[in-house]
């Protein structure tokens, strides 16, 4: 009867993603243990990393045990950085120094549409360099690749809060720091390259934010939503639901300006997108190849049109551009004996992966290995979408690939996937 509760830490990207807190918490349950609270994870890929879960699983638990919420504090929370002008002009660092930690600098040696022109879905290859670099990969991997904000909407951003873009700084992290950050770089820099300002806020930068509010309305609206209170409910759920970033927040809450040295534990850092790596070493081995859609959706709202921060970025990237990237393992694993037959399903753009081991296959066989048979199933709406077309009609040729199409919107009954694997 002992009462419990497990809160888990981890990266989503892996496919043991929390297993040792999904344990506990069966196992616990399973020895006659009261589970207080269903099991909450902090997942590294949130828009504040772990701190994401935890403090929207926190209040939960409080709850639950019986105990008063912990009070707002009555004071905004002492800088954990030490920023300080160092002047104006050409920034201290380039712009392709600044590396997040982890990343590696890779060249764009291509980017291309892989259908029609003013077609209703932006779907591209995209091809990096990593000849002469320490980046490797295997088929089946990930390439992870950070964004960077775009300049017009940092200048913009910049002069809502009163800040000067070509300012240099010098900054110091502090006990409590949570964010990297070059020790010199520009104003600008910080808002384009390192702080994550058009995405998500969470609970606690409402938080914090309502210190700096010198209007009593703004302060009052903004610990409503700290509190939980039903005007703060619907406030949040508004925003929510216009997919409200930091900088909309800011801009609805004029009077409510924190300084920089502030805002860089406040906001979390940009964070890097994963996408599958549509090649494989054996047929590119100085190249990463990406196939990726443009995600963009509009505001009900307001009817702006919004594009994913990533695939945003990367669309508007031409060659000879670096860009930040890191290979991630991934949870395909291929049958070590090339005889043994795979069967693939993909939809859209993930058919990337697939293409990878294709090429892995057509490369063993060229060499004269035996290889298994490939079955490829692949599905998007029409034929116009069918990515990389002629190559895989060239692999069926050289007697290793079966391709099985379904284009649901071609023909009057819609036909899927499923429909080919059952056939």
């Amino acid at each position: 009867g002992t009462k419990f509760a497990v809160f888990g830490l981890g990266d989503s990207t892996y496919s043991q993603f929390c297993v040792a807190a999904i344990q506990f918490d069966t196992r616990l349950g399973e020895l006659g243990g009261q589970r207080m609270l269903k099991r909450g994870v902090g997942d590294d890929r949130d828009e504040d990393r772990y701190y994401t879960g935890w403090e929207a699983w926190l209040p939960e638990l409080w709850k639950v045990m019986g105990l008063p919420q912990m009070p707002l504090s009555q004071e905004a929370p002492a800088p954990c950085y030490r920023v300080d002008v160092s002047g104006t002009g050409k920034p201290p660092i380039s712009d392709d120094d600044i590396v997040p930690p982890g990343a590696a600098k890779l060249t764009l040696l291509h980017n291309s549409l892989l259908v029609p022109e003013k077609y209703d879905r932006d779907i591209r290859h995209y091809e990096f360099k990593i000849e002469g670099t320490p980046v490797s990969y295997k088929t089946g991997d990930s390439l992870a690749v950070w964004p960077r904000n775009p300049l017009d909407k940092v200048e913009e951003f910049c002069k809502e809060m009163g800040f000067d873009a070509t300012q240099n700084l010098r900054v110091l992290p502090m006990e409590g720091a949570r964010n990297w950050c070059p020790q010199e770089l520009s104003v600008r820099q910080v808002f384009s390259h390192v702080l994550d300002i058009f995405g998500k806020p969470n609970r606690k930068f409402f938080e914090t934010l309502s210190f700096f509010a010198k209007d009593e309305a703004d302060k009052k609206a903004l610990q409503s939503i700290v509190e939980n209170s039903a005007e703060g409910q619907a406030l949040y759920r508004d925003l929510t639901q216009d997919f409200a970033h930091h900088a909309n927040v800011f801009k609805k809450f004029k009077s409510a300006r924190p300084p920089i040295e502030q805002l860089l534990n406040m906001i979390p850092v940009l964070k890097p997108r994963s996408y599958s790596i549509a090649s494989s070493p054996l047929m590119h081995p100085d190249k990463i190849q990406l196939c990726v859609v443009l995600v963009d959706w509009t505001v009900e709202s307001t009817q702006e049109l919004r594009l994913g921060e990533a695939t945003g970025y990367m669309r508007q990237q031409k060659p000879g551009t670096t860009m930040m990237c890191a290979v991630r393992q991934s949870a395909i694993v291929l049958p070590k004996e090339a005889t043994k037959p795979v069967i693939m399903a993909g939809m859209g753009t993930g058919l990337a992966p697939w293409r990878a081991v294709t090429q892995e296959r057509i490369c063993q066989h060229r060499k004269g290995e035996k290889v298994g048979p490939c079955h490829l199933f692949f599905g998007a709406r029409y034929n116009a979408e069918y990515l990389y077309k002629d190559e895989f009609e060239g692999y069926v040729k050289e007697g290793v690939l079966t391709m099985h199409t379904a284009f649901s919107r071609e023909q009057a009954r819609k036909i899927y996937v499923q429909h080919r694997i059952v056939e």
